[in-house]
């Protein structure tokens, strides 16, 4: 990375880890990316002041995913919620799954004698995404608690 600038080696890092999050899926990282420049802007910026990229890019993605719910009609988003609530994993939403993917990902990321990333990290990740139905924070350690819950029924199924 040598001749970059600071601010274009903190892109290059922020894409290096998405990938990790969303392999082979360039769509999607590109959409995280584009999906809001000030969030985009925001994730960089950590990334050049010595944040690890892993966690910004974790940070980023949540608040891709809250955006994405909350853009949705609210009957769609209570509907999902019921889904989630139910643990039925069977007929979890897409973003539902996606979400429970990530979560796993940044589990596995903070755990271990060395962890990669900040312990912690999955639950302010779920605690963005969960904001995007409800901002009362006791709703949302709930909502948190339902869609780490439906990640590890997904994990046990094997469809995570």
């Amino acid at each position: 990375m040598f001749g970059l600038g600071k601010t274009e080696r903190a892109m290059k890092q922020l894409r290096s880890a998405l990938g990790i999050y969303i392999p082979g899926d360039r769509d999607t990282q590109q959409a995280v990316i584009s999906g809001s420049a000030k969030a985009t802007a925001d994730a960089i910026q950590d990334i050049a002041d010595g944040v690890d990229p892993y966690q910004a890019s974790a940070i980023l993605l949540a608040r891709y995913i809250r955006k994405q719910i909350e853009e949705m009609p609210t009957d769609i988003r209570q509907r999902m919620l019921r889904i989630i609530t139910n643990e039925n994993a069977e007929s979890l939403p897409r973003l539902v799954k996606f979400t429970a993917h990530i979560s796993l990902e940044l589990a596995r990321l903070e755990t271990g004698d060395k962890p990669i990333i900040e312990p912690g990290t999955t639950g302010k990740f779920l605690d963005i995404v969960a904001e995007g139905f409800a901002p009362q924070e006791n709703v949302r350690k709930r909502i948190a608690g339902y869609l780490y819950a439906c990640a590890t029924k997904l994990a046990e199924s094997g469809r995570a």
